[in-house]
């Protein structure tokens, strides 16, 4: 695995087959983006982020590999997933969202998984 690098983007595009991605995103004004993990892993670090004034959306893919994705306590999430012979999961306090900044997610876990954590 490679060190983590850090961007300060607004929105993430990353892709791990056959190996690992390490980002550490630390925007004011995070939008979303898309991550993939192909027979490899995935770890995004969004804990120094905050969300954009529109919300943001990540889609998250994971087949035969992992995707793991950090985001800061206080932001509400909405995850949408699908999970074939996988799994999603979530371990985030603010699993609604009301009206205001959300963060959507879609996540599609084949023969793998996609966890979201604080």
């Amino acid at each position: 695995w490679a060190k983590a690098k850090i961007s300060n983007k607004d929105e993430i595009d990353g892709t791990a087959i056959f190996a690992g991605y390490e980002k550490k995103i630390e925007s004011k004004s995070f939008k979303g983006g898309k991550i993939t993990a192909m027979f490899g892993g995935a770890e995004i670090d969004l804990r120094e982020d905050e969300l954009d004034e529109n919300g943001a959306t990540i889609s998250a893919f994971a087949a035969f590999g992992g995707v793991d994705i950090f985001i800061p306590e206080s932001w509400p999430i909405e995850i949408h997933s699908t999970a074939i012979l996988g799994g999603v999961g979530s371990e985030c306090r603010n699993e609604q969202c009301s009206e205001g900044k959300c963060l959507i997610i879609y996540a599609t876990a084949a023969f793998g998984g996609i966890d979201i954590k604080n």
